[in-house]
């Protein structure tokens, strides 16, 4: 994700726009990095059994806004399907590519 934000950064001050490619990149790197997040969490809930979930605990609250953020419509994994439509040449269905 860093990587692909550097290059997104730097193509901007290049050219002043993101390409479409370089979009489907972001794209495909945000939701790989939110995924293995929340992959991450979840593991260590699992380790941290009742003491993840015990309300009002620093853990609680962190399990909770990262089990939150992978249901935002940019980081789902249905995401990838947008940028493999963009990749081969097709329409996508998702309004940053139209931008």
């Amino acid at each position: 994700l860093r990587v692909a934000t550097e290059a997104a950064v730097a193509e901007v001050v290049e050219t002043g726009s993101l390409t479409v490619d370089r979009k489907a990149e972001l794209q495909l790197a945000s939701t790989h990095g939110a995924g293995a997040a929340s992959e991450v969490a979840e593991s260590i809930a699992r380790v941290a059994a009742t003491t993840a979930i015990k309300s009002g605990t620093p853990m609680e609250r962190r399990l909770r806004d990262i089990r939150a953020i992978v249901h935002h419509a940019g980081l789902q994994r249905g995401r990838h399907e947008s940028v493999g439509q963009t990749m081969v040449g097709g329409g996508s269905d998702w309004f940053p590519f139209h931008v």
